[in-house]
C-alpha cells in the first residue's frame, strides 16, 4: 500500500511540476563575455501539494496562490543549477479536511545536465505550517530523467 501511495504522490507532484515548468521560459545565459552569472526570475503561481501522512495514507491536497522565485546559474553559457523558493500564505485543503489555512516554504536546487530545466535532478525541502498549529515537513529528490521521487523525513503533526 505504501508503494502505491508513494507512486500516486509522485504522479501528482510530477503533474504539478510540469504545469509550473510550462509557465516560464528558461532565460538565456547572461549577456557578458563569458556568459557566466545568475539570472533571477520571480512570478506568481498556483501552489499545489498532495498531503500524505507518515503511514503513507493520503489526506488531502493543499492549494493556493503563491510566488515562485528562481535563480538560474550559468557557467560559460551552460545552465548549471536553478535554485528556487516557492512561498504561499493562503493554502487550503481542496476537500475541506479542515478550515485551517497554511503557509508554505518550498526550497530546492535543481542540477541541470543541459540548458533545459527538465533534466538532471532536484533536491528540495517543503515546510508547511497551519494557523491552528499543524506542521508538515518532507525532504526529497526528483530525478528528471526517470521522473523518480525519493522521499525522506515525512512529518505531519
Amino acid at each position: 500500500m505504501k508503494t502505491k501511495t508513494c507512486l500516486l504522490l509522485c504522479l501528482f507532484l510530477g503533474i504539478g511540476l510540469i504545469q509550473i515548468s510550462g509557465q516560464f521560459v528558461i532565460p538565456p545565459p547572461p549577456d557578458n563575455k563569458t556568459q557566466t552569472g545568475s539570472i533571477p526570475v520571480t512570478m506568481p503561481y498556483e501552489y499545489w501539494i498532495p498531503i500524505f501522512l507518515e503511514d503513507g495514507s493520503y489526506l488531502d491536497d493543499l492549494v493556493g496562490p503563491g510566488t515562485l522565485h528562481m535563480v538560474f546559474k550559468y557557467h560559460n553559457g551552460k545552465l548549471i543549477t536553478m535554485d528556487y523558493t516557492w512561498k504561499s500564505d493562503e493554502l487550503r485543503f481542496v476537500n475541506g479536511t479542515s478550515d485551517e489555512v497554511f503557509k508554505v516554504m518550498d526550497v530546492g536546487k535543481q542540477v541541470a545536465y543541459t540548458n533545459d530545466a527538465l533534466t538532471g535532478f532536484s533536491v528540495f525541502r517543503v515546510n508547511i505550517i497551519g494557523n491552528q498549529g499543524t506542521r508538515y515537513k518532507v525532504d526529497g529528490t526528483l530525478d528528471w530523467e526517470t521522473f523518480t521521487y525519493t522521499w525522506e523525513n515525512i512529518i505531519w503533526k
